[in-house]
């Protein structure tokens, strides 16, 4: 087997989620090309089934990953996921991409399925792997493949990212969407743009807990008191609402060079404070500042601009409730993903995660008591349940005892404040055995995205000892 071909293979097509397409006909060929039986939908999603190894029975056992992956660039790089696919760098014991996302997150799934599936020498039962989409945008290819496709009720999931953990429940979570139509009025004057960069960001489920800044938030603290009187014409920030954000642009107009100069000196005084404030959390923390000549300029109105200004500072980001009888793991967060000006008018998109129902309802009821207050419309969407612990667990015992007889130490058994997959296909098919399994991952959602390539070896072993205990018996 070797799943760094495969992975490497996969590198080369661009997967952004929603744009799954390349990614889905490449499977459903591998997949003809070996005569085996496969299924593909109107969302991309795939299932490929492979009966049992030679000599081996037993159930049909679920692999499960997703296709798609969050495109992300690093500053001044060319290179973009979407439309390039990702160049992947060995870096010793790590792999790491060319300037982008590495995709190893759900990458490394496929990988392994592909490797599998490829395979002669592997003992297994009969084997379903399903491939997922649109995961990161709101688990909707899950939420919409065909269950009635899929016989096996024991799924290994494989889009955990920690060596050596076993994740066995999730939260729940939605995103909320705030938007506000407005009328461009001319404005004439001159211009200037802030960017903000360098924020470490990071997966809003993984690293929520980490008080990683939001750079969003930074620009609402700059659209205030250091603006000094500037008019918003333009906004953005964020890439993914599923991930913190590590940049952001506001690009504000003044009624001549003399209001400019004066903003600038407030913009730059507060720029230099916040870098110094933050240098031990975010020591790469940038701010940079273009001016754009007299002219005439198209801003929204000046109610929507101080509506969205103060939206911004009141909208909530980070942990709400950790759990302090086990270990202070985050229980509810929410995150202020996107902003940004379409064709619906200027909007954000918050990201809301929790294993308790209750605060979910909670932290809904909030944010669209502040959407109504400032009198903007609130969508909610792409919702996905959460995922129970189990008392019982076939696969979970099995897994640990592999575990334990091929490492030497302990499988620990966790509970993961993002979303998984799991959840969805808990509930819709009845009596589902699941358990979550991965490699390790850094910087997943960052263009500093790495795979421990020796994780990646030993969730190999561990997936394929697994399966050889539910082959009948087969060693």
């Amino acid at each position: 087997m070797d799943v760094l071909h495969w992975f490497y293979e996969l590198c080369g097509i661009p997967r952004r989620s929603g744009d799954e397409q390349r990614v889905c006909e490449w499977l459903c060929k591998f997949a003809k090309e070996r005569g085996l039986e496969h299924y593909s939908d109107s969302l991309c999603n795939v299932i490929i089934k492979k009966p049992a190894s030679p000599g081996a029975s037993g159930d049909p056992v679920i692999l499960q990953g997703h296709t798609d992956m969050v495109c992300a660039s690093a500053p001044g790089s060319s290179r973009r996921a979407e439309r390039d696919g990702v160049l992947p760098v060995r870096d010793g014991d790590w792999l790491r991409a060319d300037g982008t996302t590495l995709g190893a997150d759900n990458g490394a799934a496929v990988a392994l399925m592909l490797a599998i599936l490829d395979s002669s020498d592997v003992v297994h039962p009969p084997l379903e792997c399903v491939f997922t989409t649109q995961e990161e945008t709101g688990l909707t290819g899950a939420q919409g493949i065909d269950a009635s496709l899929i016989s096996g009720r024991r799924m290994i999931n494989l889009d955990s990212e920690e060596d050596g953990v076993a994740t066995v429940s999730c939260a729940g979570g939605k995103r909320m969407r705030l938007s506000r139509k407005f009328a461009y009025e001319k404005t004439s004057g001159c211009a200037v743009i802030v960017d903000i960069d360098g924020l470490r960001g990071g997966h809003s489920g993984m690293e929520i807990g980490f008080d990683r800044i939001n750079a969003i938030k930074l620009a609402g603290e700059l659209t205030g008191t250091p603006a000094r009187g500037g008019r918003l014409c333009d906004i953005w920030g964020g890439e993914a609402d599923n991930a913190i954000p590590r940049k952001a642009s506001v690009t504000l107009v003044y009624r001549d060079d003399a209001a400019r100069d004066a903003a600038l000196v407030s913009l730059r005084e507060w720029a230099d404070r916040t870098q110094h404030e933050l240098a031990s959390s975010e020591p790469g923390l940038n701010f940079t500042f273009n001016n754009l000549p007299q002219g005439e300029y198209l801003c929204p109105d000046d109610l929507t601009a101080d509506l969205f200004e103060r939206l911004i500072t009141l909208a909530p980001t980070g942990v709400r409730t950790r759990n302090s009888e086990a270990g202070g793991f985050v229980v509810s967060s929410e995150n202020v993903g996107v902003v940004g000006v379409d064709r619906s008018g200027i909007y954000m998109v918050i990201s809301l995660r929790s294993s308790d129902e209750r605060m979910m309802r909670v932290m809904t009821d909030e944010i669209e008591t502040l959407a109504d207050t400032l009198i903007f419309d609130c969508e909610s969407g792409s919702e996905y349940p959460g995922w129970s612990y189990a008392e019982t667990s076939e696969l979970r015992d099995v897994m640990s005892e592999e575990y334990r007889r091929l490492f030497g130490s302990e499988l620990r058994i966790e509970a993961l404040h993002a979303g998984l997959e799991c959840g969805i296909f808990a509930k819709r098919l009845e009596g589902l055995d699941a358990v979550a399994i991965g490699p390790t991952l850094t910087g997943c959602h960052t263009p500093e995205e790495a795979l421990y390539l020796p994780s990646l070896e030993r969730t190999e072993k561990l997936v394929l000892a697994v399966l050889a205990r539910f082959a009948g018996g087969v060693k």
